[in-house]
């Protein structure tokens, strides 16, 4: 186990550095890493740790990636199944991306995905590794965990109709580990 020297967090992101050695990041000292190495400032993405939406509140985590800003909204621990995230733009600071979220939520909030197990018009359906399916997959709905097979008797109900989908990351598993050289990561042009 490392822990990062600047806040004494467990380390979960290691990198292989281009001069040497091996440098240990938690997210949030990765991120501010990230930032630094792309010529961004990390103070543009704070944001609340925790957001209200039509009565019920949910924590917010962000992660920084080589195409924009991860924003996370989940309701107890990271394990939770369901999670609401929107992928913001390097040109728009975190309040602006709490506004979206907020959004994303209410949408979320509205329909459950599964209504009376068929497919509702608009949903959320999560996708998650599971090593104990024979598939290696699994699927969360509304919060609960589904098989393939599953899946496929969900889509058999709506055959006929087109989906229209927008792929966001899910929130990171609390304990995954990630590693890769420096020479990958972006940086400033």
């Amino acid at each position: 186990m490392y822990t990062r020297q600047d806040c004494g967090i467990e380390a979960n992101h290691h990198i292989s550095m281009e001069k040497g050695g091996v440098a240990h990041y938690c997210l949030d000292c990765f991120n501010a890493f990230l930032c630094k190495r792309m010529g961004l400032d990390i103070a543009l993405y704070d944001h609340p740790k925790t957001i209200s939406v039509e009565g019920q509140r949910f924590r917010v985590m962000k992660e920084v990636l080589d195409n924009g800003v991860a924003y996370y909204a989940y309701k107890g621990k990271p394990t939770a199944l369901s999670s609401v995230s929107y992928l913001g733009p390097f040109t728009m600071n975190g309040k602006e991306a709490m506004e979206e979220l907020k959004y994303r939520i209410v949408a979320f909030l509205k329909h459950d995905t599964l209504q009376e197990d068929e497919l509702s018009e608009i949903g959320v359906i999560g996708i998650v590794e599971d090593p104990d399916a024979w598939d290696e997959i699994a699927f969360i709905i509304d919060g609960k965990r589904y098989s393939s097979e599953d899946m496929m008797d969900f889509f058999s109900s709506v055959r006929g109709v087109n989906m229209m989908y927008i792929m966001q990351p899910r929130i990171p598993e609390p304990g995954s580990k990630w590693a890769a050289p420096e020479s990958i990561l972006p940086k400033k042009e």
